[in-house]
């Protein structure tokens, strides 16, 4: 287990902010971000992620759009795959 990470017992740590994320991944620690967890969320049905992510952006939030159109790609093939009609258009 990386160093660090067996004090809290966590799996995943969030982050957003650049250069923790890559100190965290030097240290071999999962990472992910608002954005990702905003799209486990809607993987589960359970958020609007374009929604959300307007609201973010109306806070000044920075979301990076090659990354949001990234998910929105994944999600759209998610819901294809469950036979679901795709709805991740920003």
């Amino acid at each position: 287990m990386p160093p660090g990470s067996s004090t809290l017992g966590a799996d995943l740590l969030l982050i957003d902010e650049a250069a923790g994320r890559a100190e965290a991944r030097r240290r071999s620690l999962r990472v992910t971000g608002t954005l990702g967890v905003l799209r486990a969320g809607a993987e589960q049905g359970l958020v609007n992620v374009p929604d959300l992510i307007g609201r973010l952006e109306a806070t000044g939030f920075y979301v990076d759009d090659g990354l949001v159109n990234t998910i929105f790609q994944a999600l759209a093939q998610a819901i294809t795959d469950r036979g679901d009609p795709p709805t991740c258009r920003r």
